[in-house]
């Protein structure tokens, strides 16, 4: 039993490592998907127009990347102007917006816009409640607006990907640890949870007590807890991708009635959400 449960935690993990490899290697198909790559190859208009919404499109891109809680933690628009300036960007003379937060498949984000408005056109600009961008109308014709958009939708799934990983490894490890202790029990009896010690003393082999009830918001700060040291954590297990924001929180404090036992592991996301994995005892 323990060899055959060796073999599929390595086999889970060669899984979760090519998951990985193929999300990084398609990041780019990610962007243009979701927009954040997005702008208008316009037929007549300047090479300098274009190379200049090339440039604000990369110089914010990079910004979000590494600014993607602050940004996204805030529901409304985000205040423009600052953020165009930490992030360096001149407009020369370029039109801008932001959107609101969207909300799609569970995912946070805002779009950016920067424009240069054609004479005449109408119904240009960006819809801040649904982050699309139209580029307006221009003698009956939809308008040869040059554009670009940069939107956080690819860049946090990539990230909520990243921290799920995290969030199975640390699963992995804990479902290894229970088996462990399973065995070492002298009647490898199955009443025993040794994910949430019986009296919540964890003086024992099974673990302390974390949390109040089932709900994230009541989980401890892993770091908080004897797990780093128990199981073997590194210290990149202990933060999700948006380090140092947010967290890795553990729950284990309900307790089954009967096997299966299970402990919740939570990671807060910035648009206010959880991301929730269970680890599992294998009986």
């Amino acid at each position: 039993m323990k060899a055959q449960s060796g073999y599929i935690a390595v086999l889970f993990a060669a899984l979760l490592a090519l998951g990985l490899a193929l999300t990084v290697g398609t990041m780019v198909a990610q962007l243009k998907h979701a927009g954040a790559l997005d702008r208008s190859m316009v037929v007549g208009d300047t090479g300098a127009r274009q190379a200049e919404l090339a440039t604000m499109q990369k110089q914010l891109l990079t910004w979000y990347g590494n600014n993607a809680w602050v940004v996204d933690s805030q529901s409304g628009r985000p205040p423009l102007a600052g953020m165009l300036v930490q992030a360096g960007v001149q407009t020369a003379g370029a039109a801008v917006d932001v959107s609101d937060r969207v909300i799609s498949n569970g995912i946070g984000y805002h779009v950016f816009a920067f424009w240069f408005p054609l004479a005449g056109a109408t119904g240009t600009g960006l819809d801040e409640a649904t982050g699309t961008f139209s580029p307006g109308m221009l003698n009956g014709q939809p308008a040869l607006t040059p554009y670009v958009l940069v939107s956080g939708r690819a860049l946090e799934t990539l990230r909520v990907q990243q921290t799920r990983l995290t969030l199975y490894r640390i699963a992995d490890m804990l479902t290894a640890y229970f088996e462990d202790r399973n065995e070492m029990d002298a009647d490898r009896s199955d009443d025993i949870n040794w994910f949430r010690d019986s009296a919540c003393a964890g003086d024992g082999l099974a673990l302390p007590c974390y949390g109040t009830d089932v709900t994230p918001a009541s989980a401890v700060p892993i770091i908080q807890t004897v797990l780093p040291a128990r199981i073997g954590l590194s210290a990149a297990d202990l933060v999700t991708a948006w380090d140092p924001q947010g967290g890795i929180s553990v729950n284990n404090y309900t307790v089954a009635a009967s096997p299966p036992y299970s402990i919740m592991l939570s990671a807060s996301l910035p648009w206010g959400s959880s991301l929730n994995v269970h680890a599992v005892s294998e009986f």
